[in-house]
């Protein structure tokens, strides 16, 4: 069993944006470390990595607003099911997250991260 679980958060994985390359760079980098790798999306395009736990997050939309809000909280009902022990989001999801900066800390061995809020995030 792997000693920390981290997830990233993507609502849409495409290969060829920013943010995606941004995860899977940091996936790819964090492999050999004692993690436990999972992604939370709406959707997964490309090869999957048999080491990643992919958590594929649909609900239902009807437009901007509902597509944002059910994504946000199936993500949040998914990152607390599974208890990971950090969560990093490429979303504007309203809750305490933590920053790019504690995956660069994982990555180099340090596992007691401080935890940074989003401007405006619910318990900041």
């Amino acid at each position: 069993m792997k000693h920390f679980r981290l997830a990233l958060v993507r609502q849409k994985y495409r290969p060829d944006g920013g943010a995606e390359r941004f995860v899977s760079r940091a996936l790819e980098a964090l492999e050999d470390q004692d993690l436990d790798l999972s992604v939370i999306t709406r959707e997964w395009q490309g090869d999957k990595n048999p080491d990643w736990h992919i958590h594929i997050c649909n609900p239902v939309k009807w437009g901007r607003v509902s597509r944002e809000r059910g994504f946000a909280e199936s993500a949040r009902r998914v990152w607390q099911q599974e208890k990971f022990d950090i969560v990093q989001s490429h979303e504007r999801i309203p809750v305490v997250i933590f920053t790019a900066l504690a995956t660069a800390f994982i990555g180099a061995g340090y596992y007691n991260v401080a935890v940074s809020c989003q401007s405006g995030a619910v318990g900041c």
